[in-house]
């Protein structure tokens, strides 16, 4: 496993040199080079105040399940979680369920509702790509702001957004039949388990799937009826969004470019179909995504393009990366005693 997210590294980052030797790596590294770095330097701080946000939703989150950890303690499971994420390939999506059972080391809350809470932070969190996206795709519409051929970018991110919503609905509010799907897929593991000697056969029988979906579901409903906690998460996974997506405006201005806030926060969402690379944290993808859309909206030559997506995402991914790597080291090297991590 180890080796395989070294190589997806090593291969994000030689695409990454491909694609800036192709457009011309002596003006990239020029344009690199006249990026005031008393400028970029608040790249990074804005960051760490949209990583406090997120920790936030997290906490509020959380706070539902009635755990016993401090709140420093959620903010550095956050970050460790961020860390994995970014590490495993669409990690996106597929680490949610291992960062549920993660959480769960530190609570006696059941894995169903740890896994429901984070599902509702992440909804929280990443919800604001398509809602600022929409009204920044809006507002660019209705500009002068240049606008050729993005027809691909838009529809699809239109095709990713309306499947979103037809799963979450489909989450929500249509508890039978997501019941029935689940079933429908777990069930057969417990054939291959008995088949193979394994003693874990017996978690995947009807009535314990059945069991595990309805303390699923206590927590959403729990969620649900608890508004503040809803109006907390969307207020703070809106807000750190905008400080995610602020940074590229400092690196445009580093750098010397001038980007309008909409179309920055066009970019930024529209970047998030960079993560289709199967590679850790979109690396490469989400470059070319941000670099790629500089040039067809907002107009920005192509070296400035290149140069801007890579510094962004140093002072957010890899930056991001590296703080998540201190927080899960702490973690891991405490490990089991992790009750005492942060402790308040």
């Amino acid at each position: 496993m180890k080796w395989r997210i070294v190589a997806g590294f090593l291969v994000g980052i030689a695409a990454i040199t491909i694609f800036v030797i192709l457009v011309g790596w002596q003006d990239v590294i020029s344009a690199i080079n006249r990026t005031d770095p008393s400028i970029y330097a608040l790249a990074f701080g804005l960051t760490l105040v949209a990583l406090g946000l997120r920790a936030l939703v997290w906490i509020n989150m959380l706070d539902i399940l009635d755990h016993d950890i401090g709140r420093p303690t959620v903010a550095g499971i956050f970050l460790s979680a961020k860390f994995f994420k970014y590490i495993s390939p669409y990690g996106q999506v597929s680490a949610t369920p291992g960062i549920a059972w993660f959480v769960g080391a530190f609570t006696d809350v059941d894995y169903e509702r740890n896994l429901a809470a984070i599902v509702s932070a992440d909804l929280f969190t990443y919800s604001p790509y398509y809602t600022f996206g929409a009204l920044a795709l809006g507002f660019t519409l209705l500009s002068a702001a240049p606008f050729p051929r993005v027809e691909l970018y838009v529809g699809a991110a239109a095709i990713i957004v309306l499947v979103l919503i037809v799963a979450l609905w489909t989450v929500l509010f249509k508890r039978n039949i997501t019941e029935r799907l689940v079933i429908s897929v777990l069930s057969p593991l417990r054939w291959i388990l008995d088949r193979l000697g394994v003693s874990y056969g017996e978690e995947f029988t009807t009535s314990a799937i059945r069991d595990r979906i309805d303390g699923f579901y206590t927590t959403i409903d729990s969620l649900r009826d608890d508004q503040s906690t809803m109006l907390a998460g969307f207020i703070f996974g809106h807000a750190a969004w905008l400080f995610l997506m602020l940074p590229l405006m400092v690196v445009a201005w580093a750098v010397g470019v001038n980007l309008p806030i909409y179309l920055a926060m066009l970019v930024i969402a529209l970047s998030k179909l960079g993560f289709v690379v199967p590679l850790p944290g979109g690396i490469s993808g989400v470059e070319f995504a941000i670099a790629g859309l500089l040039i067809l909206i907002a107009g920005v030559g192509q070296t400035d393009a290149v140069a801007m997506a890579i510094l962004y995402r140093f002072a957010t991914f890899y930056f991001t990366l590296g703080i998540g790597g201190i927080a899960a080291s702490i973690i891991i090297i405490r490990w089991p005693g992790g009750r005492s991590f942060l402790r308040r």
